[in-house]
């Protein structure tokens, strides 16, 4: 999975994302976030993979990765697919 995000975090980051958690509750804040703030998807994803050791610091790729992007979907106000503010 790391290799396969530090090859493809700039060129589709979505496929990145989906790696990381693929689920049906989770691939529409993927898509969300690439949509509304791609330039802070792609490095979210640069900065949690830059290392071997960065990314062995993260418990939980998923919870990570929904936690940074829902913060940046709130800060610019927009909604998730279920009507309610990230």
């Amino acid at each position: 999975m790391l290799e396969y995000i530090q090859e493809n975090k700039y060129e589709n980051p979505l496929e990145c994302l989906r790696t990381i958690d693929g689920t049906d509750g989770a691939v529409p804040i993927w898509i969300k976030g690439v949509e509304h703030c791609l330039s802070d998807v792609q490095t979210m994803l640069a900065n949690m993979t830059e290392t071997d050791e960065a990314w062995a610091k993260i418990g939980n790729p998923a919870a990570v990765a929904m936690s940074r992007i829902k913060a940046v979907l709130r800060a610019r106000g927009i909604r998730t697919g279920n009507g309610q503010q990230a």
